[in-house]
């Protein structure tokens, strides 16, 4: 994979690499976590950890460190312990990275044999990584062995929209503005992407089996259990429920076990739940101004576009699951752009913005009422006592 727009990640993580440290990396699946880790230039030993045996990862441990330190000795005596793996390396100035920790977090003790080591003030430095997001986050908490050790974690986030252009120099804006809406910010996705846009949509997502059209799920099924409730919220919000009543309707799924639901996909960063931007912080009335959005642009597209159409795209009719497509993509991207152009304002005020949406009181026959509006885009100077506000449209030849 080509390494574009980490540069500030990548300097985090070296600054941190002291001796005896422990850095932690995760994020979703595709992100380009492995990537990141290959530039580490200095003395590494990276490990992919794999579904196997416990003594099969030993014996690839050990044979790395043969390679490595041209130690022979562990050819009679290996190290058969992850006890013994840390003792060995205690006092190596090395950086060991273990990829798809949360693998061996199966094996009994590994945890606690990371703390004695890391207590021991070794001279390695351990980075974890992985894309297990609910257990690499386990692994922070105060419940963990290693809690309160000194320790740097970074959560790989997307790569955002103004870098595009990195992965496609000679794109038009609109073109990429339409691949950002589909694909994301995922590294690996961008990677694949290639010609024209509507035959890279027909022929990647519009045929079952191909890589894009299965991979939403298959992240999905990777963090949890049952998809049911989940694919049921999803394509709830995907088709305009933002309020937890209407998507708890629209799901069939009752609101009192919903909230669960969607702070788990919170938490996966897949969902976002967003306040009007000018509700007061610590305001509890906020929540009931409280909406939800599907926040990955990969999985808003998914379940707008392709899971909705899935009998037909199974059945192979995908000319009619694509006019489908091409009647409603515009409407989409209009959610789609007032994300771009928050990220643009924001790089170009240097300061924050964000929806606003409420009611005000309106005298109409005499009578008072509600009125409901909504502004795309606004912000709070509070040094000038200005807010600057923005309506974002979204036109197909922009």
């Amino acid at each position: 994979m080509e390494f574009i727009n980490r540069e500030e990640e990548l300097k985090l993580i070296k600054s941190n690499l002291g001796e005896g440290g422990l850095i932690i990396v995760y994020g979703r699946r595709r992100i380009g976590k492995t990537e990141l880790l290959k530039q580490i230039k200095s003395s590494n030993i990276y490990y992919l950890v794999k579904e196997q045996s416990l003594g099969k990862s030993l014996d690839e441990l050990n044979n790395k460190f043969i390679k490595k330190f041209n130690d022979l000795s562990l050819l009679d005596n290996p190290l058969d312990e992850f006890r013994k793996i840390f003792k060995y390396l205690a006092d190596k100035r090395v950086v060991l990275i273990l990829d798809e920790f949360p693998l061996l977090l199966k094996y009994e003790g590994v945890l606690g044999h990371l703390q004695e080591f890391l207590d021991a003030k070794p001279k390695t430095a351990v980075i974890l990584c992985g894309s297990y997001i609910s257990a690499m986050e386990k692994i922070k908490d105060y419940s963990s062995p290693i809690y309160g050790r000194r320790m740097f974690s970074l959560k790989l986030q997307a790569i955002k929209f103004k870098y595009l252009k990195e992965f496609f120099p000679k794109l038009k804006k609109e073109e990429l503005a339409k691949i950002y809406g589909v694909l994301g910010g995922v590294p690996e996705y961008l990677l694949k992407y290639s010609g024209n846009f509507d035959k890279f949509i027909k022929e990647n997502f519009f045929k079952k089996d191909t890589y894009l059209y299965e991979d939403a799920e298959l992240l999905l099924r990777y963090e949890l259990r049952d998809l049911s409730v989940y694919n049921s919220i999803l394509k709830s919000i995907s088709s305009g429920a933002t309020t937890l009543n209407e998507i708890a309707q629209k799901s069939f799924v009752e609101k009192n076990i919903i909230v669960q639901y969607i702070d788990t996909l919170i938490g996966l960063d897949i969902i976002k739940k967003e306040f009007p931007y000018l509700a007061g912080k610590g305001d509890r009335l906020k929540e009931r101004g409280a909406l939800y959005f599907i926040r990955d642009n990969y999985f808003n597209f998914y379940y707008n576009f392709v899971y909705p159409y899935k009998e037909d795209i199974n059945l192979g009719y995908a000319d009619r699951v694509f006019k489908y497509f091409k009647r409603d993509f515009s409407s989409y991207m209009g959610f789609i752009f007032e994300e771009e152009a928050r990220e643009f304002l924001a790089d170009k005020f240097k300061m924050n913005f964000g929806r606003q949406w409420g009611k005000y009181k309106v005298n109409e026959d005499g009578k008072i009422v509600n009125k409901a509006y909504e502004i795309d885009l606004l912000s709070y100077d509070e040094d000038k006592k200005e807010i600057i506000a923005f309506e974002v449209k979204w036109n197909d030849n922009i």
